[in-house]
């Protein structure tokens, strides 16, 4: 949606709050209900019993989970629903699949941390299975102690056909609530209780927000939408979700491939920050010498499917 459509219906008297994609945001989140109890049973079963021995490979796990459940948006599609990936079970046939992994730097920047307020910040993409995901792997740095607090990003208006608006929060609530499922209940229950006591926060300031709706990369930030970025600036980590994110951190440029992601971005380090990316568009960075061009000979339409991926980050 465009910013003069919104424009349009926010002028109205009875359609302010519609949501244009709200219909086909249910629908995908029916079509991962097999995949999201699979995830929330293997939650459920781990979470209170996270053990120092397997902790970095549960983190590792949440982690690319998160990554993969990108697979699951609407955007290649349009609207079309596709079946939905198992979450865990896949994570070893996938790894092939994931060009640049920086993972193990993530685990130990924030394994090392030495703070009584650690506070990680998820830019959100998509709701359905990658949203429910994101709220998965930030209960998991809670529980496991890793952090004290999550903060998570939406979008002000219905932008791309999946996008995580404040509302859906309240959605995704009450559907798990009303959930037939005991463990996607006992998520719900779980999430209820951190956004109550604040461990988990939805920032819903449009003021702020409206950045991540603009035409303008993330390296214009500082000046275009300077309260955003000095509050992203006093986070411990911040996590980029999705294709569109990662195309505003590198100003969708194109970039050669083996450019590095700290050139690429532009200047744009306000705080440590990792990117999750499924590729969907023709731009990517941080590639070895010669790397794009052995994926080519396997898949030339590898920069577009969501075939593959990237974990890269600046700390």
């Amino acid at each position: 949606m465009s910013q003069f459509e919104f424009f349009v219906l926010f002028c109205s008297k009875f359609m302010q709050d519609f949501d244009p994609f709200l219909d086909m945001k249910s629908q995908s989140y029916e079509a991962s209900r097999d995949a999201m109890e699979d995830l929330s049973t293997f939650f459920i079963s781990t979470c209170n019993n996270i053990k120092e021995e397997t902790m970095q490979q549960l983190f590792m796990d949440f982690l690319k989970i998160s990554l993969w459940a990108n697979r699951n948006d609407l955007s290649l599609s349009c609207g079309a629903h596709t079946s939905a990936i198992n979450p865990h079970q896949s994570l070893n046939t996938f790894q092939q699949f994931i060009l640049v992994d920086q993972s193990n730097q993530v685990w130990q920047h924030l394994a090392n941390l030495k703070s009584s307020k650690i506070r990680v910040d998820i830019v959100l993409d998509n709701f359905g299975m990658e949203f429910f995901s994101d709220l998965v792997f930030a209960d998991f740095l809670l529980s496991a102690q890793l952090v004290h607090q999550v903060v998570f990003y939406p979008k002000p208006i219905p932008w791309f056909v999946s996008d995580v608006m404040p509302r859906d929060v309240t959605t995704l609530l009450e559907k798990l609530a009303q959930s037939d499922n005991e463990n996607m209940r006992a998520c719900g229950e779980r999430w209820k209780g951190r956004f109550d006591a604040k461990e988990f926060l939805i920032e819903d300031d449009a003021s702020l927000i409206k950045f991540f709706t603009l035409a303008n990369p993330f390296s214009d930030m500082s000046h275009v939408a300077p309260q955003l970025h000095k509050q992203l600036s006093t986070s411990s980590l911040i996590i980029f979700k999705g294709d569109l994110n990662y195309r505003k951190l590198v100003g969708d440029l194109n970039w050669d491939t083996t450019t590095s992601f700290r050139d690429a971005l532009m200047g744009f380090h306000p705080a440590p920050m990792c990117s999750l990316r499924t590729l969907k568009a023709d731009v990517v960075v941080g590639l070895e010498d010669g790397q794009a061009g052995q994926v080519e000979k396997l898949d030339t339409d590898w920069l577009t499917t969501g075939k593959y991926a990237v974990i890269q980050s600046l700390m």
